[in-house]
Parts: C-alpha cells; sequence; structure tokens
C-alpha cells in the first residue's frame, strides 16, 4: 500500500515540460507533500497549486490536491471531488483515485455511483485490498 501512495503523489507530467519547470515543480511537490504529512492542509494545496500553473495535468498534484481538500482541516468535499474527477480525465487508471472518489461519494450517499468507483479500482488493481474492504464494508451497508 505504501509504494502505491509513494506512486500516486509522485511528480507526472503530462505535458511538454522543460527540465527546468519539471525541477521547480518536484520542488514544489515535495513541499506540498512535507506540509500534508504535518496535516499543514492550507500551505500543501498552496504548494500543489503552484505545480498545477506550472503543469495543469500533473496527476501527482491533482491527488495530493483531492486528499487535501477532503481532509478534516480543509473539508471542501466539491473541489476534493472536481480533483479526482479530473485526474481520472487525465489517468483512467488511477486505482487510487477511484478508491478515494469512491470514499467521497459514499459519505454524500451515492451509493451506487460510490460501489462503482471502488470496482473500478478493483478493475484497475486486483491487489488494491483497500479498495476491496471499503467495496465490502459499502455492500454491508
Amino acid at each position: 500500500m505504501d509504494e502505491m501512495l509513494a506512486g500516486a503523489f509522485k511528480s507526472t507530467f503530462t505535458s511538454g515540460a522543460s527540465d527546468e519547470v519539471k525541477e521547480s515543480a518536484a520542488v514544489l511537490l515535495a513541499r506540498g507533500n512535507e506540509a500534508k504529512g504535518k496535516k499543514q492542509w492550507a500551505e500543501a494545496v498552496a504548494c500543489y497549486e503552484k505545480v498545477l500553473e506550472l503543469d495543469p495535468e500533473n496527476t501527482g498534484a491533482l491527488a495530493c490536491m483531492g486528499y487535501c481538500q477532503g481532509s478534516d482541516g480543509l473539508s471542501d468535499l466539491a473541489r476534493c471531488e472536481a480533483h479526482y474527477r479530473r485526474l481520472l480525465e487525465i489517468d483512467p487508471n488511477h486505482a487510487l483515485a477511484y478508491n478515494n472518489l469512491g470514499i467521497l461519494l459514499k459519505g454524500k450517499g451515492q451509493v451506487v455511483e460510490a460501489e462503482a468507483c471502488y470496482r473500478n479500482a478493483i478493475d484497475r488493481d486486483a491487489n488494491f485490498a483497500l479498495a476491496y474492504y471499503n467495496l465490502g464494508v459499502l455492500l454491508k451497508g
């Protein structure tokens, strides 16, 4: 699980950014991840927003923004959902984004869509134990 999380939150450039821009974004992403680790949500979000200014389709920053926006410190669920949905437009195989979106949707009472998200996560990563667990909890009711 730790390897999947680390991979989900790394800098992933989809555009033809220069090496200088990639380096700047990597530094900002690392700062954001450090702030996220300390639950300094606003600081983390500020760093991720700068990454997204440099590369609007940076999947690592989008994943982290979704996570932070859904945190207890910010609880901006609309923005959280928007970041996960944008991430899935860019990378439709991002199992962690499907799982996290499923958690958010379950919390909003959208159980049919939450179930679909968990199943999509499992389809993309058959070893994703947390997605199986979340699906099981949802189905148990």
